[in-house]
């Protein structure tokens, strides 16, 4: 009895110093003194920067992240940045020297009777205490931290190889470090320490990296893919009495177009190289996919095929060779004063607003959220580490908390850029940091910047308003979260493919190769109509012809990218194969 009296006694005089700072501020200042409870801990983080990022700025950066993360969290982070060149290797190179040395931590069970780290519990009187000055805007919102240690708080040392959080930027690395066992799910964080991260970042991003076996990674919030447009003279569209909502697509906008041939300016501008609305699966423009038609759902079965011997591909390629060829589509770039009847234009949901004057603005393809942009920026935590509570709590602040935010994006302020407060916007005053905006946490957190363009000027204002609205138009494509490519051995049937043995990877190195070929050959052919058709025909003939491509399509073997789609397909959406 008497140990637990004088327990109690303990914990009242160790919290009461808390208790007697709460609420004690200055006029001119929100000053706060607290007792941190975490026990302190070194974290490293791996991402992506550019080649003119010096190791000073990088330091300098570090240090102004830990400014609010060891008072935060009572977490130290190392910041580990690298070129797109160097990356991959190292974090590959480190992640296998982690999982060497890596022991499995002790656990305890703390007084609430939850499982903790044994390494991660430390006595409280032996932490810090620090003082933090706040402060906020109109909004009540932080804008400014000043951690000052009146203890020096020692954290733990770090040998060099140890990986907590890193940069993922591929589907297929993210598959492959799933199945390797070099990231960890962060479903039970994601209920708890992170659980705000639902909140900020958008579910059609989320919903991407989760699998039948759990969540692994974050991906950044940031801007889905462009829209493709059709921009629409509105005089022209009024004089000729046609409805611009229902001009949509190629063929609904030959009647227009041919109407307008004898107004004395361009009929048509493409800006960016129109293409039929079908999709490829190989990740890059490809005769090898699925023509999916308007504004597709993403739960639209998608088979395979060879698009260049399918009908609507063909009809509508057919018609934009025919244009061109004609001179009553031409290419040129989108002018802020344009003039034409019809122009094909990609961008973001600020060209409504800078064309919608003299145009009416259609949607000719939605944002699509698609392997390449949406796991292109993706944080998982690694297996190895030491605590994944502290590892989210990190990953959710890079989500939700902007100074963290644009530390991440721009740098030190005053040192690597300045912040107009009147007008909102940043100048960046040196060039020896540079971090992909793609990289650098939640990108809707991010000041405006002097050096932006008038569309994005347009888009990133009232706090990325334009921007939030084009990620929730945002679509998913039928190919989203699915990898065509197995490291596996593709065949091993010796009565049927006996000298054919490839991995998917190499079948689809190939296919990309072969569709390459037939575009080359489709350019340089002048024909326009029926005789193009024909053509498109005969090359469909010999692309289907060659080895990978029809073994990418035979649905005889389980590795192939058409039996691997559907058996992907019907585990995704639990319904019938056959095709929508």
């Amino acid at each position: 009895m008497k140990k637990r009296i004088l327990g109690f006694i303990l914990a009242v005089l160790l919290v009461l110093p808390t208790f007697m700072f709460i609420g004690c501020k200055d006029e001119e200042s929100s000053l706060d003194l607290v007792q941190n409870g975490p026990v302190p801990v070194t974290l490293t983080l791996y991402s992506i920067t550019e080649e003119a990022t010096t190791d000073e700025a990088r330091q300098a950066v570090e240090d102004e992240i830990n400014r609010i993360t060891e008072y935060e969290f009572n977490t130290h982070i190392i910041l580990r940045l690298f070129t797109a060149e160097e990356y991959k290797a190292q974090v590959e190179n480190d992640l296998a020297i982690a999982e060497k040395n890596y022991t499995e931590p002790e656990v305890e069970t703390d007084e609430n009777g939850e499982t903790v780290t044994a390494a991660l519990t430390t006595p409280k009187e032996t932490l810090a205490t620090t003082k933090r000055e706040v402060e906020t805007d109109e909004n009540g919102e932080t804008k400014h931290r000043v951690v000052i240690n009146e203890e020096k708080i020692s954290y733990p040392a770090e040998n060099g190889t140890q990986v907590d959080i890193f940069l993922v930027n591929s589907l297929d690395d993210y598959n492959n470090y799933i199945d390797n066992g070099s990231i960890q799910a962060m479903d039970s964080e994601l209920l708890s320490s992170a659980a705000l991260i639902k909140k900020y970042i958008n579910p059609t991003l989320m919903n991407s990296v989760a699998t039948v076996e759990g969540t692994f990674g974050i991906p950044n919030n940031k801007l889905i893919g462009d829209y493709e447009y059709i921009l629409l003279r509105k005089d022209l569209v009024d004089k000729y009495n046609y409805d611009p909502s229902a001009l949509t697509t190629l063929s609904r906008l030959e009647t227009y177009i041919n109407d307008v041939k004898g107004e004395g300016v361009t009929p048509v501008l493409d800006t960016y190289g129109v293409a039929p609305l079908a999709i490829s699966m190989t990740g890059e423009d490809s005769f090898f996919g699925s023509h999916v038609g308007y504004n597709p759902a993403q739960s639209n079965n998608a088979m395979p095929r060879n698009l260049l011997t399918n009908t609507s591909f063909q009809k509508e390629y057919s018609m934009i060779r025919t244009l061109k060829a004609a001179g009553t589509m031409v290419d040129g770039e989108l002018t802020e004063t344009p003039d034409a009847a019809c122009i094909f234009a990609k961008g973001s949901a600020a060209i409504p607003e800078l064309y919608g004057e003299d145009y009416y603005v259609s949607v000719y393809k939605y944002p699509t959220a698609t392997n390449e942009n949406v796991f292109s920026s993706v944080y998982a935590v690694s297996s190895y580490t030491q605590s994944l509570k502290r590892c989210m709590q990190i990953i959710n602040y890079m989500q939700t908390d902007s100074e963290l935010a644009n530390i991440l994006r721009y740098g030190v302020p005053d040192e690597h850029y300045t912040y107009d407060e009147e007008n909102d916007i940043v100048t960046v005053i040196s060039d020896e940091y540079q971090m992909n905006p793609e990289y650098a946490g939640n990108m809707f957190l991010a000041y405006q910047n002097t050096d932006m363009t008038r569309e994005e000027l347009t888009l990133s204002a009232d706090k990325w308003a334009l921007g939030k609205q084009q990620n929730l138009e945002a679509v998913g494509s039928p190919y989203l979260s699915f990898s065509p490519i197995t490291t596996d051995v593709m065949f091993e049937d010796e009565d049927t493919m006996s000298e054919f043995e490839m991995t998917g990877e190499e079948i689809m190195a190939e296919v990309i190769k072969a569709s390459d070929d037939a575009e080359a050959k489709l350019a340089a052919f002048t024909g326009t109509g029926d005789a193009l058709i024909a053509y498109m025909n005969t090359l469909g003939q010999e692309f289907a012809a060659n080895k990978a491509v029809a073994a990418a399509l035979n649905n005889k073997f389980t590795n192939s990218a058409f039996a691997r789609y559907v058996a992907w397909y019907k585990v995704t959406y639990d319904t019938s194969t056959e095709e929508a």
